[in-house]
């Protein structure tokens, strides 16, 4: 090939790629501790996000309670208001993508925080049990889409691996 230039492609998911694999994908625990797409599915400026709300939460906590925690405390706290601002991020983005805006959005993340709630106590089989049990509720109660309640739950599961993966000994600086 005399002086052609190869062109060279190189494919970039988009969220809307993310999304539409969390759409067909099993709920499933191969697929829960996958936690591949969450970092292409939160860019950096929103987990620096996530991150600024937590650590501003926590200042705010300690300060209404005296500012005197002791270290394993302030660790809690901080994991804790990380993962709850991380899921808001989540959240915004999953349904901002499918158009759900307002009183609608509650329907779908308070199956998210209850998929997260579960999660702290069920593992293995049971938590899968337990998340289908809770789409189903959903499902029926509050007439709700089935394909974005799949993404809500499969993208918190991930969401949660990913950030006990990675972020499990923050301690946010409170002065």
């Amino acid at each position: 090939m005399k002086g052609g230039n190869i062109p060279i492609e190189f494919h970039k998911q988009t969220v809307y790629d993310i999304l539409s694999y969390l759409e067909s994908a099993p709920i499933s625990l191969e697929e829960v501790f996958n936690v591949e797409p969450i970092p292409k599915l939160l860019n950096e400026y929103e987990i620096k996000r996530a991150f600024a709300t937590a650590e501003d939460r926590v200042r705010k906590w300690v300060s209404k309670r005296g500012g005197n925690i002791s270290k394993i405390r302030l660790q809690n706290l901080s994991y804790g208001f990380l993962k709850k601002a991380m899921l808001e991020v989540l959240y915004m983005k999953i349904l901002s993508h499918y158009g759900i805006r307002g009183p609608e959005t509650l329907n779908y993340t308070s199956l998210g925080y209850k998929v997260a709630k579960a999660s702290r106590k069920l593992t293995g089989r049971g938590l899968v049990d337990e998340v289908n049990e809770l789409m189903k509720y959903h499902k029926e109660r509050k007439k709700v889409d089935e394909k974005i309640l799949k993404v809500i739950v499969l993208a918190t599961l991930k969401l949660l691996q990913f950030i006990e993966r990675n972020y499990s000994d923050i301690i946010f600086k409170v002065e």
